[in-house]
C-alpha cells in the first residue's frame, strides 16, 4: 500500500509537469491608451502568437516543452503604427504580463 502511494503521488507529479503550461498577456495600445484591436503579438523565430482582442487584450499560451523558462523577443505589431520589440522572461508555469 504504501509503495502504490508514492508511486501515485509520483505520477501525478510527473503529468502535472508535463502538462504545465505558461502564458503571456497584456493589452496593445496606442500613445494615446486607447486599445489596437486586432494587433498581432508573436514570439519571433516562432508561430507562437495572438491577436488582440477589442480592448486591446491578448494572451499567449506556451505549450509544454516549448519556450518556458527562456528568454524571448516579443513583437506588437499593427497597421499604421511602429512595431515594438520587447525581451520577455517566459515563466515554466504561470504567466507574465507584457504590454505594448
Amino acid at each position: 500500500m504504501k509503495r502504490y502511494l508514492k508511486f501515485s503521488i509520483l505520477l501525478t507529479t510527473l503529468i502535472g509537469l508535463v502538462y504545465a503550461q505558461s502564458s503571456v498577456q497584456g493589452t496593445v495600445t496606442d500613445a494615446s491608451g486607447n486599445p489596437l484591436s486586432g494587433a498581432n503579438v508573436v514570439v519571433d523565430g516562432t508561430t507562437v502568437g495572438a491577436a488582440a482582442a477589442a480592448d486591446g487584450s491578448y494572451r499567449i499560451d506556451i505549450g509544454p516543452g516549448t519556450i518556458g523558462g527562456q528568454t524571448v523577443a516579443l513583437t506588437a505589431s499593427y497597421i499604421g503604427h511602429s512595431s515594438q520589440t520587447v525581451n520577455v522572461d517566459v515563466p515554466l508555469t504561470g504567466s507574465v504580463t507584457q504590454n505594448f
